[in-house]
């Protein structure tokens, strides 16, 4: 789901990827913390800075849980 929110921001489908995040956040909120990232580059003020907090707490524990997991590539790109 995240990686067609991706694709979705890249063709300019905005509206779609902010519900597809929204979505992705309700069914999954403790992983992938690049949606909260993407969403936050939707919104403004207070809400914006709220979603940009989160999604570098979620990253932070990615990074974690992709380190000890032997997943370099996803802890190289959680790190960055």
């Amino acid at each position: 789901m995240d990686n067609y929110t991706d694709l979705l921001l890249q063709l300019e489908e905005v509206q779609k990827a902010k519900e597809l995040i929204q979505k992705s956040i309700s069914l999954n909120p403790d992983s992938e913390g690049r949606k909260y990232l993407n969403l936050a580059e939707m919104l403004t003020g207070h809400e914006s800075l709220k979603m940009y907090r989160k999604g570098i707490e979620v990253l932070t524990k990615d990074y974690d849980s992709y380190s000890n997991g032997c997943r370099r590539e996803d802890a190289a790109l959680a790190k960055k």
